[in-house]
């Protein structure tokens, strides 16, 4: 079940439908440590902004139990991807309006999961600058989860958003957020 809630981003009047939690819950939830949520809204919003979700729970790896379940349906071909735009300059600066565009709003400039939308989404947004947390996900994971969603999480797919360019840009930027 996804959750969606129009939002004022401040930007001049620009509203968004914000339908968020990109790249792989970690499992890391507002009630507890992989317990279900309670249905508790962040104070910065209300009961009918958003539809509350149950939590991921931990999966064996640390990642969330739904990103793992998606990971074991991705052919170990396609994990064994890399990003073929990794490292390219070009590639990077226009990850990097992609991800402003698309991804920021939950994610944050840094990728910390502290976006505008974080405090409203009901399990916290991955925290993309994990390096240990980044060092379990495969280039072609990576690309599978931006591209698929995540189902079961309010992760949403961006198949018919973006070309598989504009996904391995992404990921290109992404790559530069990662803290060792």
């Amino acid at each position: 079940m996804l959750w969606t809630r129009w939002m004022n981003l401040g930007r001049g009047g620009l509203s968004a439908l914000v339908c968020c939690t990109l790249l792989a819950c970690s499992g890391d939830d507002r009630s507890g440590a992989g317990e279900a949520n309670s249905g508790e809204v962040a104070p910065s919003t209300t009961a009918t902004d958003v539809e509350p979700v149950a939590a991921p729970s931990a999966g064996p790896t640390g990642l969330s139990s739904e990103l793992a379940a998606l990971l074991t349906g991705i052919s170990a071909e396609d994990r064994a991807q890399t990003n073929p735009l990794s490292g390219v300059p070009e590639a990077v600066a226009a990850g990097r309006s992609e991800y402003m565009s698309m991804c920021f709003v939950c994610h944050g400039t840094a990728g910390k999961g502290d976006g505008p939308a974080a405090g409203a989404t009901p399990t916290r947004p991955s925290d993309l600058s994990d390096g240990a947390r980044a060092a379990l996900l495969s280039d072609g994971d990576r690309f599978a989860v931006l591209r698929n969603g995540i189902p079961g999480t309010s992760m949403p797919a961006s198949g018919a958003n973006l070309n598989d360019d504009q996904v391995w840009r992404i990921l290109a930027y992404v790559e530069t957020l990662v803290t060792k």
